[in-house]
């Protein structure tokens, strides 16, 4: 019966050596059946849009006409044809315009900023178009703000927004007005070279499809409507907006 015991007792002490000798396998496997079935997590990485090497050659109508359909993203002033002081002098030729037509007063800025952007089509890349937008602001009263869209190609104006918060009397609002936005678009057209093309979309108002609408709306706001025609994006819209106290913008829609 003694000599039977010992057998045994060796058995068990191989059978414990071997044990704690697999224990660290028996772990790492079991860990690691656990861990396959955790979620797992790691950084994202970032997206770039492959634009192509070349942009489509766009003629101004169709700038105007793509900016009404593309989506924006942010760009780096690398990417861009434009530095910063020539933005700077597109923006100042062209109000420089405004100011000799009397529908602004340049002032001091408290604040000026820059931004590059990306317009892209996203069924086709190599649709693009950089823009710049400038915001300037006026934190004195009365309070002024000037938002410009340029054009990184051509440092033409794509779209403004000027606005001037103070108050304003209704007396021959509709009057000043229309001076403001009479001259605000022959400006802005005839920069872009469009000048021709607008005067025919005035003139083919009296069809009986309109293309074209001037509005006085309450508040003393005056409205300003251009529907144009695109071979690339088809019908799309440019609002001119002026206000009672001087303010005057222009937005792009489809």
């Amino acid at each position: 019966m003694r000599k039977l015991k010992i057998p045994i007792l060796i058995l068990i002490t191989v059978g414990l050596v071997l044990f704690f000798a697999l224990l660290p396998k028996l772990m790492s496997f079991v860990l690691d059946m656990r861990l396959s079935q955790m979620p797992k997590f790691s950084e994202m990485l970032s997206l770039q849009l492959n634009t192509g090497k070349q942009p489509q050659a766009f003629s101004a109508l169709d700038k105007l006409a793509f900016l009404s359909v593309a989506e924006v993203t942010d760009t780096t002033p690398d990417m861009m044809t434009m530095n910063e002081d020539e933005v700077t002098n597109a923006v100042s030729a062209f109000m420089s315009q405004c100011e000799a037509a009397g529908i602004f007063q340049p002032f001091e800025p408290s604040t000026v900023s820059m931004s590059p952007k990306l317009h892209y089509d996203l069924k086709d890349p190599s649709k693009h178009m950089f823009v710049w937008f400038v915001t300037i602001l006026y934190k004195k009263e009365p309070n002024q703000v000037l938002r410009l869209d340029v054009d990184d190609e051509t440092g033409q104006i794509l779209c403004i927004t000027y606005g001037n918060y103070q108050e304003y009397s209704m007396d021959g609002v509709w009057e000043r007005n229309k001076t403001v936005v009479d001259a605000f678009t022959d400006i802005y057209f005839t920069q872009l070279g469009l000048l021709d093309t607008a005067e025919d979309v005035e003139n083919a108002a009296t069809d009986a499809e309109s293309i074209y609408d001037y509005n006085e709306v309450d508040g003393g706001v005056t409205e300003e409507v251009y529907v144009f025609r695109n071979t690339l994006y088809g019908e799309f819209i440019i609002r001119f907006t002026v206000d009672g106290a001087g303010g005057f913008s222009n937005s792009i829609l489809k």
